[in-house]
């Protein structure tokens, strides 16, 4: 049997109401409702520590950080990785024969990579652009509306 496809999306302080699938009143989020719609949702999730690095230590290996021993971010007055020797969800994808990709910050380990974890590849966000130009994705940020010509094309509107 082929291996399940699996899309993770993490993102750091990014509350539940804020999807257009899980009913803000104006937020409009289609690129994640779509997939959120066709799968499997955690609507009643709770992180087990409020900082970055911690937290991703913690959903990597299903510890506490008082178990895992990461318990603050990198750049702080306590900085530790996670201890070593524990096994990862990523590992164990990776060991039943799933190909895994990591896209964006790392912010787990600064001596360790994704690929000591289990993932086939990296992109990091310094690549992020370079690696949507060669995947033929379109250029999000020539999508948006500056704040300027809104207001601009909503005052002249309004004076017509």
């Amino acid at each position: 049997m082929a291996p399940a496809n699996v899309l993770l999306i993490h993102s750091d302080q990014h509350r539940f109401d804020c999807l257009g699938i899980n009913g803000h009143p104006f937020l409009e989020t289609p690129h994640l409702d779509m997939p959120a719609r066709e799968g499997v949702r955690f609507t009643h999730a709770f992180t087990p520590n409020p900082l970055c690095v911690p937290e991703r230590n913690c959903l990597l290996n299903g510890q506490w950080s008082s178990e895992n021993l990461c318990i603050a971010d990198h750049d702080t007055e306590a900085p530790r990785p996670s201890a070593a020797d524990l096994p990862t969800f990523s590992c164990r994808l990776n060991e039943a024969g799933c190909y895994l990709g990591c896209v964006g910050k790392w912010h787990v380990d600064v001596k360790r990579g994704p690929t000591e974890f289990g993932f086939h590849e990296h992109v990091g966000l310094g690549q992020y652009g370079r690696w949507r130009a060669a995947e033929y994705l379109y250029d999000f940020r020539h999508r948006h509306i500056a704040v300027t010509d809104l207001e601009t094309s909503v005052g002249a509107h309004r004076a017509a």
